[in-house]
């Protein structure tokens, strides 16, 4: 989790998140999937239209037994999904990669 606290970071996260998803030309994730599965993959494409529509969702991260608590999905990036408390006004962020993320719920 990045908050407020650390600005620098905060603002490189905030400002990834409304850019990121221009075209690339690595087609690896760092997880070692190919960008396309990750991309393609329909927990991505779930979380994406979960953000689109303002969906609050609780996260089931590998190595943890309760999700998280509910975060609206700010961008799904390639292999990357970054959530926040608050679209409009965040101050914290969450980044995932989806090879760490096992499913969701809704809220």
């Amino acid at each position: 989790m990045v908050d407020d606290s650390n600005e620098s970071v905060f603002q490189l996260i905030q400002q990834f998140a409304v850019s990121c998803n221009l075209p690339t030309h690595n087609n690896n994730c760092t997880c070692g999937r190919e960008k396309s599965d990750c991309q393609n993959s329909s927990l991505a494409s779930d979380l994406a239209s979960a953000g689109r529509f303002g969906i609050p969702v609780s996260l089931f991260v590998e190595g943890q037994v309760e999700p998280l608590d509910p975060l609206s999905v700010l961008n799904v990036c390639d292999c990357l999904v970054i959530l926040t408390d608050d679209v409009s006004n965040p101050s914290f962020f969450y980044v995932f990669t989806t090879c760490s993320i096992n499913g969701f719920v809704t809220e």
